[in-house]
Order: structure tokens, then sequence, then C-alpha cells
């Protein structure tokens, strides 16, 4: 196996992840989770001598959401998969570390006051003025369209 530092694998990553013509928000995501992890580690160690518990220290450090935190884990294990498939380790260590599952969110429906609020908004522009003129406001065309797309009226074809 190779001797290669955390910082030398990152940059081996990057490249690949380049070639293989990741999203750039991935790979800015990536850099950044592994830039995270490398100040958490205070130097830069050979990759072989990190271990799962390292990273369980690591994610349970972070004060983010537990997606956030799902997304690092995400971040750190296609590196060591990338590792593991060159053969600079033989160990993918985050395999040991278990996946936090992220909350749900509850989904708030609207109330009936909000949606009447959102459909008498369709009828009209917002206020303007241009100058030497007074304020004014015009009617929307294709209200009763809008207010069928928006899910409150019907519109005959």
């Amino acid at each position: 196996m190779n001797k290669i530092t955390f910082s030398q694998a990152i940059d081996g990553y990057l490249l690949f992840a380049n070639a293989r013509r990741l999203s750039p928000h991935t790979i800015r995501d990536y850099f950044t989770t592994f830039r995270k992890f490398l100040n958490f580690l205070e130097e830069d160690p050979p990759l072989e001598e990190i271990t799962p518990k390292d990273v369980e220290s690591f994610l349970a450090s972070q004060p983010v959401s537990k997606k956030t935190v799902l997304n690092y884990h995400t971040g750190l294990s296609a590196l060591w998969t990338w590792c593991v498939d060159e053969g600079i380790v033989k160990e993918h260590i985050l395999r040991k570390v278990k996946r936090v599952k992220p909350e749900k969110k509850e989904i708030k429906p609207y109330s009936q006051v909000e949606i009447q609020a959102m459909l008498s908004s369709l009828t009209h522009s917002k206020a303007y003025s241009r100058p030497g003129k007074r304020e004014c406001k015009h009617k929307l065309q294709q209200v009763e369209l809008d207010k069928f797309i928006f899910g409150g009226g019907e519109v005959d074809f």
C-alpha cells in the first residue's frame, strides 16, 4: 500500500471526480467535507492511519443537522471507495461507521385564509409607479387559468 496523506488522497480524488464530471456542486460539497475533516484531525496523517473512531468523532462533533452529517458521511465514503479501488488503502473504514438517519420534516399545509390570500393576489399586479405618474396596478391576464393551475378554480377549455 502507498503511504499517502489524507490531503494527497483528497487531491487525487478531486482529479478523479472532475474527470468523472461530477457536478461542481457535489465536488464543492465533498471538498468542504474533506477540509473540515482535515481541520478536525489537526494534522495531515497517512490515510491508512485514520480510524473509524476518528470519523465517528468528527461526525459527532459537527453542530449541523442530521442530513448534513449524512452528507459528510457520503463524501468521506466516496473518498474511501476511490482509495480502495485505487489500492491506496485496504479497508473501507466508512463501512464501519453507522450512517445517521435524517429527521423527517413535517409538512405543514397552508390554511384556508393563506390560500385565499394567494388566490386573490392572482388578479392584479403588484402596485408600481412610473416617473411623473401616479401609482397604479393592472389587471392580470389569464386569471382563471392561473387560479386553476394554483388549484383554486375551474377552467373550461
